[in-house]
């Protein structure tokens, strides 16, 4: 188990579980017993475990799918911040996840980042239908967001 205050796992195809978290695993679903997207079973929840797509409901669905699991999922996250979770020394009002980062030198894509590369999908649309035009090579995704140097090819 690692201790954290919030980690965003993508498992891929069939769901797996993570370690330490088996207990509250269906194994024969590839899927995590849940409430609304919060890990739990019928003996108590795994505090501050949350799930969204395959791993919250089995390999099946559409892209339209993960959206709306992802979007209720976000539901009980925040709700649980905001009336459930515990403070931690990271994150919230008391401290920033970018305190930990630093602390453990983690590169890492910000929100403004995030926006940056967002626009930068969003410019190259080779038709004014598509929503955007996909970047799939990380090292471009990092530049696009200005994440790397273009010169120097480093985190800045």
């Amino acid at each position: 188990m690692m201790s954290a205050s919030l980690a965003l796992v993508s498992v891929g195809y069939r769901g797996l579980a993570l370690e330490g978290t088996e207990r509250w695993f269906a194994e024969r679903e590839g899927r995590y017993n849940h409430n609304a997207g919060k890990v739990e079973d019928p003996v108590g929840g795994l505090g501050g475990v949350y799930v969204s797509g395959w791993v919250k409901r089995g390999p099946n669905g559409i892209i339209g799918s993960n959206i709306s699991d992802a979007r209720e999922t976000v539901k009980t996250v925040v709700h649980d911040l905001q009336h459930v979770a515990p403070k931690s020394t990271y994150g919230g009002v008391d401290g920033s996840l970018s305190d930990l980062f630093q602390e453990r030198e983690v590169k890492w894509v910000d929100w403004r980042a995030y926006r940056r590369l967002e626009e930068k999908e969003h410019g190259n649309r080779r038709h004014d239908s598509q929503p955007r035009e996909k970047i799939t090579s990380i090292s471009e995704m990092l530049l696009a967001g200005g994440v790397i140097n273009e010169a120097t090819g480093k985190f800045e």
